[in-house]
């Protein structure tokens, strides 16, 4: 079985918007084998809806301008070719840090009327982490990443590089993890 970890980010602002207003405007993920070696990766823009403008905060907080976003593919499309990304062939279990990635994907495909049902099963495994390591609370990928000596690569708020390290932590800890339903 192949562990796609993947992370998303989305439009946002300073305070606290409405979720189902939030869109996701940046995608990435990576494949992890059944021997914890990363075999592929994706990363695509996602152009929103319903705010194709990013606020000052969150071309700040991601770095991501409004420009791309106005000019990257629509979540369908950006779906359609994670799906052709998937390795063919094989089982897939879905993996992300806490449980707002699997919300926006619900969120936006309920907004474009896209079947996302085929990410289906996936692990919260901000809350397998809690579990894990008898948190009282759930901590974020950066205090998770400090308290295992993991070296962070790339940016904060980026996808790629938050994906990249979910799964870092990921396979530190593989054969530890609960199974994916």
């Amino acid at each position: 079985m192949k562990r796609i970890i993947y992370d998303l980010e989305a439009t946002c602002w300073d305070g606290q918007p409405f979720a189902d207003q939030q869109e996701i405007i940046e995608w990435g993920a990576v494949c992890v084998d059944e021997y914890g070696d990363f075999t592929a990766h994706f990363e695509s823009l996602v152009r929103p809806q319903l705010a194709p403008y990013l606020s000052r905060y969150c071309q700040r907080l991601t770095g991501i301008d409004s420009r791309d976003v106005l000019n990257a593919p629509s979540f369908a499309e950006v779906a359609d070719s994670f799906y052709d990304w998937l390795p063919a062939g094989e089982e897939w279990a879905f993996i992300a840090w806490g449980k707002r990635d699997a919300f926006f994907l619900d969120n936006d495909a309920q907004l474009c009327n896209y079947d996302i049902s085929w990410m289906r099963p996936q692990l919260n495994l901000k809350k397998a982490y809690q579990e894990l390591k008898s948190l009282i609370r759930p901590v974020g990928l950066a205090k998770a990443l400090k308290a295992n000596q993991i070296e962070s690569e790339g940016e904060n708020h980026r996808a790629y590089w938050d994906a990249l390290n979910t799964a870092q932590l990921y396979t530190k800890y593989m054969g530890e993890w609960p199974k994916i339903p």
